[in-house]
């Protein structure tokens, strides 16, 4: 074998390892990219997640006080404006990056969306019998506890599901 055929064979090997070598490597700092962009959004999803639902649950907790007689909803209403809106988009960030990234979670989302819808429910009927004069609300804190604990469960079982979701990436 001639001496030129050697060492295009050499030439030639020594550059194509060149491009395997690089066509590996940007394809491992791409998986690496897209873990810690999944993580990222993940995170961002706890986070928002843990934010929304507290914020929510508290909100409902003063109502007992009323059905109780200690508070008005005047009085509430004014506690939920003093604390102002929350200064992160916690909801829009929850919506929208589990939709687009991480939609297996949406159904558990949705169960926490019906359950909201319950305890507002409960909230509006108590309203209306208020309206009315009749301010004893005893027989709606019941109802409004088991929804409140429902709620509540249910953040927990959702925020242990994402953080699987988290260690699984």
């Amino acid at each position: 074998m001639s001496i030129y055929i050697q060492l295009i064979i050499a030439v030639f090997t020594i550059a194509m390892s060149g491009v395997v070598a690089s066509v590996v490597s940007h394809k491992l700092n791409e998986n690496k990219d897209d873990r810690n962009f999944k993580r990222q959004k993940i995170e961002n999803i706890f986070i928002s997640f843990h934010e929304w639902s507290s914020t929510l649950s508290m909100a409902f907790i003063p109502y007992i006080s009323v059905m109780r007689g200690e508070l008005t909803f005047d009085d509430v209403h004014e506690m939920i404006i003093s604390k102002g809106s929350p200064k992160e988009p916690y909801y829009q960030n929850l919506i929208m990056n589990i939709s687009i990234y991480f939609p297996a979670l949406k159904s558990d989302l949705d169960k926490m969306f019906e359950i909201r819808t319950n305890l507002n429910k409960v909230i509006y009927e108590y309203k209306n019998q208020y309206k009315k004069g009749l301010t004893d609300g005893s027989a709606w804190i019941a109802p409004l506890n088991k929804e409140l604990a429902g709620f509540e469960e249910l953040s927990q079982i959702i925020e242990d599901k994402i953080i699987a979701q988290a260690r699984d990436i």
